[in-house]
């Protein structure tokens, strides 16, 4: 069988990964699909899998699949192992529009897969299925255990890999940021902790995997871009930047970086390109802000009014800076002292002096 290693290390090896482990499990087809609602047919690679069905695919799934759907995810950064006729049973199965209109044609009945949730805020999972075919028997149990062997190989190299490229992506200039990775059409793939985390605070919304920056034009800016460099990858010989300003964070940076291939980890094969989110004033290292909300469990907000704060800025001045009410400096500063266990303010600018040295 082909190594699962070579796979993760060329994304090229996908198609003969798959066609070795369906030939050893006896199947018709196999497939390597997103779960991804965005994604147009859902198919990352395949084996024997036909081009109609590929296409057909995302649809029946989503519409017509009730058994799959239902299914219990992983947590993150683990995978699991199911079994198609515990889902449903076969004679059941063999009575829906489900099985008459898609799996029959297409000549997929008995399927054995893998579920994947990438250990990435924001990402989507993915699976392998193998499907054996109308007139080909279900499944040994026996090759349940060979894919649970798969399944934890999988986890661990998919860990290994979403945890690179995000530190890559975190990192392209040095200091820390909020990191979007995208694919060709924008669309989000997934992000960085702090990136998601202004997605929870609000700052930023992700509404069906398009990035909604709360500033006109600021979103049109981004896909314009993209748009412009898929179709002239010279535009992006650097990075491209515009200055903008966002309610909870004040004047920011937006750097829209291409990205060469970065893993070959099923997670990573669409990623195109990284947007990275910047206050523009009183830049930290990685280092010092990774430092301060490890220790103290800032939240973004929380750690950028206390960096302000150390800077020199005044109340009222950071509330302007970040769009919001000095009231609300307040509140952040209060919970920062709570968790860091302080009760002066001084003592935050303590903290950040000393984090700096």
């Amino acid at each position: 069988m082909i190594d699962l290693h070579e796979a993760f290390a060329d994304a090229t090896r996908w198609p003969a990964f798959l066609e070795s482990l369906g030939r050893a499990a006896g199947a018709r087809r196999a497939v390597l699909m997103s779960l991804n609602d965005l994604a147009v047919t859902g198919i990352f690679s395949s084996w024997e899998f036909p081009q109609k069905a590929a296409q057909q695919w995302q649809t029946h799934f989503r519409r017509d699949d009730p058994w799959l759907n239902a299914l219990t995810l992983p947590t993150p950064g683990e995978a699991i192992v199911f079994q198609g006729e515990r889902l449903v049973a076969d004679a059941q199965l063999r009575q829906t529009a489900f099985y008459t209109d898609f799996l029959a044609p297409h000549d997929l009945r008995w399927v054995r897969g893998i579920w994947v949730q990438p250990d990435a805020p924001l990402s989507s999972p993915y699976a392998i299925l193998l499907w054996r075919g109308v007139d080909q028997p279900a499944f040994d149990p026996a090759i349940d255990a060979a894919l649970a062997i798969i399944a934890r190989a999988l986890s661990t190299f998919e860990k290994m890999s979403v945890a690179n490229a995000l530190s890559r992506a975190s990192g392209l200039d040095g200091f820390d940021a909020s990191t979007f990775l995208l694919n060709g059409q924008g669309l989000l793939l997934m992000s960085n902790a702090s990136g998601a985390n202004l997605v929870t605070e609000g700052i930023v919304q992700a509404n069906g995997g398009h990035l909604d920056l709360a500033t006109p034009g600021t979103a049109h800016w981004v896909q314009s871009m993209i748009g412009q460099g898929e179709r002239d990858p010279a535009l992006f010989a650097m990075s491209l930047r515009q200055r903008v300003r966002l309610a909870g964070l004040g004047n920011v940076s937006l750097d829209l970086y291409p990205l060469r291939p970065i893993g070959a980890a099923p997670a990573l094969l669409g990623v195109r390109y990284a947007l990275m989110i910047r206050p523009e004033t009183a830049r930290v290292s990685n280092s010092v802000r990774q430092s301060a909300q490890k220790m103290y469990r800032w939240t973004n907000s929380e750690f950028d009014t206390v960096n302000r704060l150390a800077a020199g800025d005044a109340l009222p001045e950071i509330a302007r800076q970040r769009q919001c009410t000095v009231e609300t400096v307040r509140s952040h500063l209060k919970n920062a002292k709570r968790k860091a266990g302080v009760n002066r303010q001084v003592d935050l600018v303590r903290i950040m002096v000393s984090l700096e040295r």
